[in-house]
């Protein structure tokens, strides 16, 4: 950990030098094309409006740059312009772009952005961004389970007293389970690895849920 730290500290400590020279050139893009280090062999040198320098492997795209500068400014990228010219998230970059990002509050990472990437980083920043939407969505429909199951198998029909049974028999469902607490109950159900029928037969009994329909749920048509 500590050589790569201070490898990284001595190759960014040259490319701070190099910033001040090219700062000091009438063409900076001609100055830094000209410049014919191994490094830019692997890796393109670009800058920010504000005239930063970024180095990324070479075949990057913007949206590698954007989330190079700041991970929010990854997740909300709606679009970049290069030089001036407006280029499509996929775009590659080259040595000495002048890479503005356009952001959108509105816009979010589709799992198709993985194509776009080749930094470790953006490709861990996009995956840990969908797995944390796809959790969150799966913790609504799993309550969404526990509500419409707790109207479906109890056997008293009434909800009041399903909901004191299901919140005095939680610890109990948990423990079954091997779930930390209510939310990766939630999580599982929403994920299918456990079913909502077998968490009723914890919360009622398997004999309440054997005669699940014949009492008050006769009148629900299944849609």
């Amino acid at each position: 950990g500590g050589n790569k730290a201070s490898d990284e500290s001595t190759r960014f400590a040259w490319l701070r030098e190099l910033v001040n020279e090219v700062r000091r050139q009438s063409d900076p893009i001609e100055f830094v094309n000209a410049v014919k280090e191994d490094l830019f062999l692997k890796e393109v040198l670009v800058f920010s409006p504000g005239g930063d320098l970024y180095a990324l492997p070479r075949g990057s795209s913007v949206l590698d740059f954007a989330f190079k500068v700041h991970s929010d400014l990854g997740y909300h990228c709606a679009g970049a312009k290069v030089n001036g010219k407006m280029v499509s998230l996929k775009h590659q970059i080259k040595n000495g772009d002048m890479i503005e990002i356009l952001e959108s509050i509105h816009q979010t990472p589709k799992r198709e952005w993985l194509q776009y990437v080749r930094t470790s980083k953006a490709k861990n920043r996009i995956r840990a961004w969908l797995k944390r939407r796809q959790r969150e969505h799966s913790i609504v429909v799993g309550k969404e389970m526990i509500n419409r199951g707790l109207k479906e198998y109890n056997p008293r029909g009434d909800d009041a007293a399903a909901r004191k049974e299901y919140s005095r028999k939680l610890d109990h469902v948990l423990t079954t389970f091997k779930l930390k607490d209510e939310k990766h109950l939630f999580t599982a159900l929403g994920y299918g690895q456990i079913s909502i029928k077998n968490v009723m037969t914890e919360v009622f009994g398997a004999a309440a849920i054997a005669t699940r329909g014949h009492s008050h749920s006769i009148n629900k048509k299944e849609k």
